[in-house]
């Protein structure tokens, strides 16, 4: 019987978005994660607020992957690049990548590359 090897996420690059006058930086580290999870947006939460509310959960998605590098990043600046690219563009897909490599990062341990050791 064959088992199923756990894989492990893979390191993503953040995202670089750019008007001219503005660049932001996307991702998500470990402390947004507990930042996020601490105001409720748990991976199931939002999972169901993209079912039920879409553009309120990109917004919230994308806002926390802003806080990373922009920590005076507004949920108004969010909600303008969720408006520019569209639910439906690779933008928000890839930033829904990035929270997940993250989230399940944290979930499942770092694996092979953990500093900790039990006995």
């Amino acid at each position: 019987m064959a088992t199923k090897t756990k894989e492990t996420p893979k390191q993503l690059e953040p995202i670089k978005v750019s008007n001219g006058e503005k660049e932001y930086t996307i991702f998500f580290h470990r402390g947004i994660v507990l930042m996020m999870d601490a105001a409720g947006y748990s991976s199931n939460k939002l999972r169901d607020m993209l079912d039920e509310a879409p553009l309120n959960a990109m917004v919230t998605l994308v806002h926390y992957g802003m806080l990373s590098a922009n920590p005076e990043a507004t949920m108004e600046e969010a909600a303008e690049l969720v408006f520019d690219f569209g639910l439906t563009s690779d933008f928000t897909s890839r930033v829904v990548d990035l929270f997940t490599n993250t989230y399940m990062t944290a979930v499942e341990g770092s694996g092979k590359n953990a500093k900790w050791t039990m006995e």
